[in-house]
């Protein structure tokens, strides 16, 4: 109670990273997602996966091995920066998204071969399940405001505690929390998550408003609506529907979806490379984002793997109602 009584929203500064000539705003510690992303865009960036063909082997390989050894690491930095030395959690920051580091980081990505997880050197903390009970919308106003929010229940219906009078429901992300490691639970701690809201900006102005649910599975979702639209030109609807893949270090596996597969020919490429594929019916991520093109218009589209609405208000000037 004391816990819940002391409680107070926490302004923070952004975690900025460049992707591309773009400025990335996305979420710090003690979110694990904004460090994931980073990590993931500056290595793709690296790599040059932008110039492998879309929806190839070749692409897809690369972002895997990305994102195995982002989620390998985040864990090291996905706690609450008030809860723990700040000269540690500051200090290794910046080192895991420094550049230099990632060309050296062992073992380096092989273009051509999957390297086993087992091969990476663990992070801090427990590997657990993140709950998947998470909600995200992004808006755009007409002076270019952006609002991208992530937020969660947790465990189906939170802690089944609701709020007399008002009708809240309280949430209960206490499974966020590691058994060891910087995000173990504490008296009056904040734990970490993965969710992953972001603002993208090219020159000052409003590019892209990203973020989905989905649990462990967010960092990589946003990855790759961000990466459609960046490295593939594609439009924002087309940049959600796309198919997407998931890989987070631990279980050693490439997740696919059933209904909305990759090629199947970049599938048998990814199994020629050593990844082990695995086809799930749930799908990833639920992106509903909106993209600002050249012109200022803001294009809103929704995720249809949970369902979902992209919507704009009408202005009324005199007898006519325009958008």
């Amino acid at each position: 109670k004391d816990d819940l009584r002391a409680y107070a929203a926490k302004e923070r500064s952004p975690l900025r990273f460049r992707y591309r000539g773009l400025d990335v705003d996305t979420m710090p510690p003690p979110s694990m997602g904004g460090v994931a992303l980073a990590e993931i865009m500056l290595a793709l960036e690296r790599s040059r996966a932008h110039e492998r063909v879309v929806d190839s082997g070749a692409s897809l390989h690369l972002f895997v091995e990305a994102a195995r050894r982002a989620y390998a690491d985040r864990r090291e930095v996905g706690a609450d920066p008030d809860q723990n030395s700040p000269a540690m959690l500051s200090s290794r920051l910046p080192e895991l998204l420094e550049s230099a580091r990632l060309g050296t980081r062992l073992p380096r990505i092989d273009p051509e071969h999957a390297t086993p997880s087992s091969a990476l050197v663990a992070s801090l903390g427990t590997n657990t399940q993140e709950s998947p009970q998470t909600t995200h919308f992004s808006i755009v106003d007409a002076l270019g405001n952006a609002v991208s929010c992530t937020y969660t229940q947790s465990a189906s219906y939170g802690s089944k505690v609701v709020v007399p009078e008002i009708g809240v429901v309280l949430n209960n992300s206490l499974g966020a929390f590691s058994t060891s490691g910087p995000n173990v639970v504490s008296k009056g701690k904040r734990m970490a998550s993965s969710m992953t809201p972001t603002v993208v900006s090219q020159r000052g102005k409003l590019a892209l408003v990203l973020g989905s649910p989905g649990g462990d599975t967010i960092p990589n979702t946003v990855a790759q609506v961000l990466r459609n639209t960046v490295d593939y030109g594609m439009t924002i609807d087309r940049a959600i529907a796309h198919p997407r893949i998931h890989e987070q270090f631990l279980p050693d596996k490439v997740r696919i979806e059933k209904t909305n597969p990759p090629l199947r020919e970049a599938i048998d490429d990814l199994v020629r490379r050593g990844h082990t594929i695995d086809v799930e019916e749930t799908p990833i991520g639920d992106a509903n984002n909106v993209l600002i093109d050249t012109d200022g218009v803001a294009w809103a589209a929704y995720d249809a793997r949970e369902g979902g609405r992209a919507m704009a208000a009408r202005s009324h000037r005199g007898d006519r109602t325009q958008p």
